[in-house]
């Protein structure tokens, strides 16, 4: 089974392009002949920058600090440099794969949502999830010094993906995907009328109205089939 980890970083929030992609294989070879625990282990990082057609917002180079002239000689986005996979890992990894529909559908495995799962009260942007997992130390203070660049972001993902691996004792990818797929599928509301209630307190009319949304999100609908509509 082929597993890439990977992270991009774009030119805004508003039609944003890719100007830098960098990803990695990641391997778990799962319980061993002798019953030990085989940790995840992961692949070279490669790392790949994008000239942009419309330019850099300021927001956008205000977090990652890539600048339009770092860009001069950069060839144009290619989604074809994102190698196909059977599984894909990432923290928020539905934004980073929607700008790659060649490689979608593809099976996930989501960061953010299996450390929602694991700490529903803690921060969960992945400075935060790493500080949680790497400790507030001057170490891990050197790493996520980094953040927002695609390749540290990898490396603070895969010390999350361990961490997790570890935490739900999902010792397979192909598990570790199906408690992520379970994870993604809300338990509370996190936005709305009716954020931070359980998704059994979404009234029937409301849930009417999400439904035909343009984009409804479908790990909240199928939440909807599993936690109907209750006044307890």
């Amino acid at each position: 089974m082929c597993a890439i980890l990977f992270d991009t970083e774009t030119s805004g929030k508003e039609n944003g392009e890719v100007i830098e992609l960098a990803y990695c294989d990641v391997y778990c070879d799962g319980v061993d002949e002798f019953g030990g625990l085989n940790q995840l282990s992961r692949g070279t990082i490669t790392t790949h920058r994008f000239k942009p057609e419309r330019g850099i917002s300021f927001g956008a180079c205000a977090v990652h600090h890539i600048l339009p002239s770092d860009l001069d000689d950069a060839p144009p986005f290619d989604l074809e440099l994102l190698p196909p996979a059977d599984i894909y890992i990432g923290h928020n990894i539905d934004f980073d794969l929607k700008f790659f529909p060649n490689r979608t559908p593809a099976r996930t495995i989501d960061t953010l949502a299996l450390f929602r799962q694991h700490n529903p009260s803690a921060e969960h942007n992945l400075g935060a999830a790493y500080y949680f997992v790497a400790g507030m130390n001057p170490a891990a203070r050197e790493v996520a010094a980094g953040a927002h660049s695609a390749e540290v972001d990898i490396k603070m993902t895969f010390e999350l993906l361990a961490f997790l691996q570890n935490a739900f004792e999902c010792y397979d990818l192909d598990e570790l995907a199906h408690r992520s797929d379970e994870a993604r599928i809300p338990t509370h509301m996190t936005f709305g009328k009716f954020k931070g209630q359980p998704v059994s307190a979404v009234d029937n009319g409301w849930r009417g109205w999400y439904r035909k949304q343009s984009d409804p999100d479908p790990y909240l609908l199928e939440a909807f089939d599993r936690y109907p509509f209750s006044t307890r």
